[in-house]
C-alpha cells in the first residue's frame, strides 16, 4: 500500500492523504486526515512516503509546505493551482524510466509517460509537488523527486524462446530448446512470486500494462467529410474552443487534457464517446449544448479516461458498467464543483495561472441529460464507494439487466 500526502489546507489543520490500498491499483481512495491523527499513525509504525514526524510535528519531505494545492478549512475548495503529485516511477530491465504513476489532489489518478509529465512541468499550469523537472548534460529535460527516490515499479520485457517440432528436428536440438524454455518458465514463476505485489500496480491500468490495447468499442466515422461540411461543425469548433478557455480557468488540469487529447467528428453517434486515446462527438449534440453544459461534459469524458474505465469492465456488463461508471464521475464532478443537477448554470470567480490578481468568470453546469445520484436520493462515500461498488449494487437491484426475455 503507498500512502502520499496530495494536497494542505489552510493553517496546517488537516492534509489530503491519497491511498493506493491493492496490488491492483484499482483500489484507492482520499482521505481528509487531521494533523494530529497523521501524527499518531506515523509515531505507530505508520508510513507516508512523504511525510515523517519531527520534534513532535508533521514535517513534509519532498517538497515544501507552500509546494503542495492549498485547500480552505470549509468545503476544501481549492486555493491557486491544481497540483500534481508523483506516487511512483515505471522502469524497464535496465532500470530506464518510462513514465510515472501520477495523482491530484481531487483523487485523479493515472499513469503518464515521462515525456507527457515533461510538457505538463513545463507549462507551468500545475504545481510540482514532490518532484521538479532538471536539465541533464546532454541538454535532455528529466523528472526527479525534490528528495529521495520514488517507489519503483518494474515493466518487465517479455521473454522469448524457441519453439521445437520433436517430429523434425534431431534430439538434441529438442533437448535444448526444452531445456531453455523450462528455464525460462522457472525464471519468469521466481519473478512473478518476488513481485507480484509491485509489478501488478500497473498491470490493469492500460497505460503500461498490457491492457492498454483494450480500448472502448470504436466508433466508425462513416464519412468523415459530412461531418466537417455539417451546419452544425462551425458552431461545434467554436463551442469546443470556447469551453477549452473556460476550462483553463475551471481547472487547467482538464483543459490540457483535452488539448493533447485527438477530436474527430462522429454523426454515427448521438452524443460524445471517448477511447483511450481519442474523443468523439456529434456536431450537431456539441453545438446545442450551453457552455457550461459542455464544459462540464468534457470532464465527464476526460475522466473515463483518467479512471481507466474501458480496462476496468473486464467481463461485466458494459451497459451497466458504464451507467455505474456515469453515476461514479458525475457525482465527483458535482462534488469538485459544487453544483448539483438542474440548479442551472453556477459562476466561479478564478485567477488568471499566468499571474497577477485580476479575477476572471467561468461556467459549468449539469447537463440536461444523464444520469445523476440526486435524481434517484441516492449519494456516495467516496472513501467507500467506487465504479465497481456502484456496478455490484446496480447488479444486484437489477438481476434480468440485460438479459433476453426469450432465453429467460
Amino acid at each position: 500500500m503507498l500512502q502520499y500526502i496530495v494536497a494542505t489546507y489552510e493553517k496546517g489543520l488537516k492534509y489530503r492523504v491519497f491511498i493506493l490500498k491493492d496490488a491492483k491499483g484499482t483500489e484507492y481512495m482520499l482521505r481528509d486526515i487531521p494533523t494530529e491523527d497523521i501524527i499518531a499513525n506515523l509515531n505507530k509504525g505508520g508510513k507516508i512516503e512523504n511525510a515523517v514526524v519531527e520534534n513532535g510535528k508533521l514535517k513534509l519531505t519532498q517538497g515544501a509546505f507552500g509546494a503542495y494545492p492549498m485547500l480552505g478549512v470549509s468545503g476544501g475548495t481549492l486555493d491557486g493551482k491544481n497540483g500534481v503529485t508523483i506516487l511512483y516511477k515505471v522502469v524497464n530491465d535496465k532500470d530506464e524510466t518510462l513514465g510515472f504513476g501520477i495523482c491530484m489532489q481531487n483523487g485523479n489518478y493515472r499513469n503518464v509517460s515521462k515525456s507527457m509529465l515533461v510538457q505538463m512541468g513545463e507549462n507551468r499550469k500545475i504545481r510540482q509537488t514532490n518532484w521538479m523537472l532538471y536539465t541533464e548534460n546532454s541538454g535532455n529535460i528529466n523528472v526527479r523527486a525534490k528528495s529521495g527516490e520514488f517507489p519503483k515499479v518494474i515493466k518487465r520485457e517479455a521473454k522469448k524462446v524457441e519453439t521445437y517440432q520433436s517430429a523434425i528436428e534431431d534430439s538434441e536440438t529438442v533437448k535444448r530448446k526444452k531445456a531453455q524454455a523450462e528455464a525460462v518458465a522457472a525464471e519468469i514463476k521466481k519473478e512473478n512470486e518476488q513481485e507480484a505485489a509491485i509489478q501488478a500496480i500497473t498491470g490493469g491500468l492500460g497505460v503500461f500494462g498490457e491492457g492498454r490495447d483494450r480500448f472502448l468499442p470504436f466508433i466508425r466515422i462513416y464519412d468523415l467529410d459530412a461531418c466537417y461540411n455539417s451546419e452544425y461543425n462551425k458552431a461545434a469548433q467554436e463551442k469546443l474552443t470556447e469551453t477549452n478557455a473556460n476550462l483553463m480557468l475551471l481547472s487547467p488540469y482538464y483543459s490540457w487534457m483535452f488539448e493533447v487529447i485527438p477530436k474527430i467528428p462522429a454523426v454515427d453517434i448521438p452524443t460524445m464517446w471517448v477511447t483511450e486515446t481519442t474523443f468523439y462527438y456529434n456536431p450537431r449534440f456539441l453545438a446545442d449544448l450551453t457552455l457550461g453544459e459542455t464544459s462540464f461534459a468534457l470532464i465527464h469524458e476526460m475522466l473515463h479516461i483518467v479512471y481507466q474505465h474501458s480496462v476496468r469492465m473486464g467481463k461485466r456488463n458494459p451497459e451497466l458498467w458504464n451507467i455505474a461508471c456515469d453515476l461514479y464521475i458525475n457525482e465527483m464532478i458535482c462534488k469538485e464543483f459544487e453544483v448539483e443537477f438542474g440548479q442551472g448554470v453556477t459562476r466561479l470567480k478564478r485567477q488568471s495561472f499566468y499571474g497577477g490578481k485580476k479575477e476572471f468568470s467561468c461556467v459549468i453546469e449539469c447537463p440536461k441529460m444523464g444520469i445523476f445520484l440526486s435524481t434517484i436520493g441516492e449519494t456516495l462515500d467516496f472513501s467507500r464507494d467506487t465504479a465497481e461498488t456502484i456496478y455490484e449494487k446496480l447488479k444486484k437491484e437489477n438481476p434480468n439487466f440485460g438479459k433476453n426475455p426469450q432465453q429467460g
